[in-house]
């Protein structure tokens, strides 16, 4: 018997069928679900799901740009305000993103594993320790 996609705890007897965004295309998949609770949150996390992953491609394109656009100034210029400010900040927003968009960071497959409740908030406890480093980096500095 399969278990519940949404907290993988529960078998689960009952399927949904969700569109879901996944390598560039949309397609139906059916996930089972063991209570109507457990349904509407899996719902909810596919519409977030196909709403941030087109975002956060965008964002971390933007962010890439960013990043080495900050690296080659303090290359040529030497400056160390990119070690101790641009670098942590940088780090501190894709920590912020991956707090505001958890499910914009992988696909369904990597989900399924641990399911997608404890996965979801692993990625956001990640997201906060990767701001608290950010900010470790900037207090040693000064």
């Amino acid at each position: 018997m399969a278990r519940c996609a949404y907290c993988k705890r529960k078998p689960a007897d009952q399927r949904t069928a969700v569109r879901i965004i996944g390598k560039s295309k949309k397609y139906t998949r059916e996930l089972p679900y063991c209570s109507e609770r457990c349904k509407q949150d899996l719902h909810s996390f596919i519409d977030s799901h196909n709403h941030a992953v087109p975002r956060f491609k965008n964002i971390l394109m933007i962010w890439t740009v960013i990043f080495f656009g900050a690296l080659l100034v303090q290359l040529i210029t030497g400056n160390p305000l990119f070690k101790y400010i641009i670098t942590p900040a940088l780090a501190a927003f894709i920590g912020l993103v991956f707090i505001v968009y958890p499910s914009g960071f992988m696909e369904l497959k990597y989900y399924e594993r641990v399911g997608i409740k404890w996965f979801s908030l692993y990625v956001r406890i990640t997201g906060f320790i990767i701001i608290g480093a950010a900010a470790s980096i900037v207090l040693q500095a000064y």
